[in-house]
């Protein structure tokens, strides 16, 4: 599943008010949905690091990556 998450879950309120996801949300979807694996994709630049996002998700979902410009991934 390839999803955004523009906000860390300490930043929830924000992300509600901008109408985008938080890392926790894109994970709990992922979770419901049964996915194997869930990339992350169009980050706040708030963040010093994407790995920020990365590891927040992560405590909700354990297979998670972010995606860079122009990355692939293969889709199984």
């Amino acid at each position: 599943m390839i999803c955004e998450a523009t906000f860390h879950s300490k930043d929830q309120e924000k992300a509600i008010k901008a109408m985008h996801m938080s890392a926790k949300d894109a994970a709990f979807i992922a979770n419901n949905a049964n996915v194997k694996k869930l990339i992350l994709t169009h980050f706040s630049q708030r963040y010093k690091t994407i790995e920020e996002i990365e590891d927040d998700a992560r405590d909700y979902f354990p297979n998670v990556h972010f995606a860079r410009d122009l990355q692939k991934f293969k889709v199984e």
